[in-house]
């Protein structure tokens, strides 16, 4: 029995509900994908899943199987990747994603109409009735430009604004602290030697810049 084939194949049936939906991402015969899980279950002298209406669910067992299976293909795949050179050198895309912004006044930040000062070394909070809401940080700087009024926003969104002069800022005394930002990339045995470039690139220039 191939230990990491019947892994692969428990775990596709798991994910998708069906012998059909697990045979069909595997591309093999759903005659044999079942005769797979029956040999498989027979080897473990367990039953891995149950019929529940028209889906597979996994059984106890099956469920801790299942676990078990993912931990490892997710392990064996860093150690092929690990091999292939991926480790070795910084090769392949890096997806890098952020946040959309969207602090006190904006619509959807469900504390809108609050916005949070410190005062005596206390936190406060000052109601605000907004005359205009907009979906994004970026919408608010550029009404504020515009003269419609005060907005609220972290001081990396308005530090080119307030250096060109077409924006200033108001109650500096009273601003509350810092927030810290972070970088965050999915645990693993093995770090990209990609991720890790680009952590060493970005966090010093995310660092100065925020600091400035």
């Amino acid at each position: 029995m191939d230990r990491l084939e019947a892994m692969s194949l428990v775990l596709a049936v798991a994910e998708t509900g069906s012998l059909a939906g697990a045979a069909r991402r595997l591309r093999t015969p759903v005659a044999t994908a079942s005769r797979k899980i029956s040999d498989l279950e027979a080897h473990l002298h367990a039953k891995l899943f149950d019929r529940s209406g028209r889906k597979l669910a996994p059984t106890d067992a099956g469920g801790t199987y299942v676990a078990a299976a993912k931990r490892i293909l997710a392990d064996v795949g860093e150690a092929e990747r690990a091999a292939s050179g991926e480790y070795t050198a910084p090769t392949g895309e890096l997806i890098v994603t952020a946040p959309i912004s969207s602090p006190i006044g904006y619509e959807r930040f469900p504390t809108g109409d609050m916005w949070p000062f410190v005062q005596d070394e206390s936190d406060i909070a000052i109601a605000v009735r907004s005359r205009l809401v907009v979906s994004n940080v970026e919408a608010a700087c550029d009404a504020a430009r515009a003269g419609v009024g005060l907005t609220w926003a972290f001081s990396y969104h308005v530090a080119a604004s307030v250096e060109a002069g077409t924006l200033t800022t108001v109650l500096d005394d009273y601003q509350p602290a810092a927030l810290p930002v972070s970088l965050l990339y999915g645990a693993g045995r093995f770090l990209p030697i990609k991720l890790r470039a680009f952590l060493d690139f970005a966090a010093p220039r995310l660092r100065a810049s925020l600091a400035s």
